[in-house]
């Protein structure tokens, strides 16, 4: 019973940082010390060392020379990166879908597509909604689970630097394989077809990056966070 509540608790305080990550409260390239966030989240630093350990292989926190953990700065590699998983995993779930389609999925689907293909500003909740949706609906519990993660991912980074995100959006305006063509791929029940086109489309979003001015990032990992964490924690070791 207490590896359970153990559990929950790790549970609990991964919920809780993500959340700071995607409100951002807690900004690419910030530290992330256990004394400090245990305190914040009132439990002991065990759950939250885990946490901090479930959230480092999900991406989202990086260890720096086996004592600092700080918030990952995120690079046009990055972007690249989720961008290929999404490829493979949507291209999935599209052709999963295919075959089983039903008519109020096809008339949701139809009317997102329409509202995205014909919008001159499209944003990322509402573009997420689409792609979401075709993974939620595939029918396979597991593919779902790691598109989750991809997805927080997305989230997680279109919620940076506000004018540069911008600029993506608008570059994903220029993306030719339309949603609907996938939804019309998805109503003939066409698997190899809805995989190639929802593939395609995000292969297009993908290659738009070669167009995107990333900013310059905030901090020197290795330099000036180092020694503003290593400061930070022997405070902290001089208060427990």
């Amino acid at each position: 019973m207490a590896k359970i509540k153990r559990s929950g608790l790790v549970d609990e305080a991964c919920s809780a940082i993500k959340e700071m990550l995607m409100n951002g409260d807690i900004r690419p390239g910030d530290p992330i010390l256990e004394v400090s966030m245990s305190n914040k989240l009132q439990m002991s630093r065990t759950p939250v060392r885990e946490a901090l350990f479930r959230l480092e292989m999900e991406g989202f926190v990086k260890n720096i020379d086996g004592r600092i953990r700080t918030v990952v700065e995120v690079s046009p590699q990055d972007l690249r990166e989720i961008y290929e998983i999404r490829e493979f995993m949507e291209g999935m779930a599209a052709r999963l879908l295919a075959p089983h389609i039903r008519k109020n999925q096809l008339d949701y689907l139809m009317k997102l597509a329409q509202q995205l293909d014909n919008s001159g500003d499209i944003s990322d909740e509402e573009e997420g909604k689409f792609h979401e949706y075709l993974i939620t609906e595939c029918g396979n519990k597991r593919l779902s689970q790691f598109a989750s993660l991809a997805h927080d991912l997305w989230v997680w980074i279109s919620l940076g630097d506000g004018a540069h995100m911008q600029e993506l959006t608008d570059n994903r305006k220029h993306i030719k394989i339309s949603h609907v063509s996938i939804v019309q791929a998805l109503a003939d029940h066409d698997p190899d077809r809805a995989e190639a086109l929802t593939r395609a489309h995000l292969v297009e979003a993908k290659e738009q990056l070669n167009n995107f001015r990333f900013p310059a990032r905030r901090f020197n990992r290795a330099g000036d966070v180092g020694k503003e964490v290593v400061a930070k924690k022997n405070v902290d070791r001089k208060s427990e």
